[in-house]
């Protein structure tokens, strides 16, 4: 057995499949913008903007905030 290939053969620590859990939440962005549908309208608006753009902005920082801190949580 080659030596590069002994970590396919170790059983994931219990930590590490704790850590993994936290990637669910990468789903949460997907699931709010996948169906249009469901925010394509104009009301309510923030400052002139109508709701389907400013929702979509609003999910930029939400998505980058919950990858950061997946990034943190699961880190090693």
């Amino acid at each position: 057995m080659h030596l590069r290939y002994a970590w396919r053969m170790q059983e994931p620590v219990e930590n590490e499949k704790r850590n993994r859990g936290w990637l669910w939440l990468l789903l949460l962005p997907v699931i709010a913008l996948v169906f249009p549908g469901l925010y394509n309208r104009e009301t309510p608006t923030l400052f002139g903007f109508p709701f389907f753009y400013w929702y979509q902005l609003l999910w930029v920082f939400i998505a980058t905030a919950i990858l950061g801190l997946v990034y943190k949580l699961v880190k090693d």
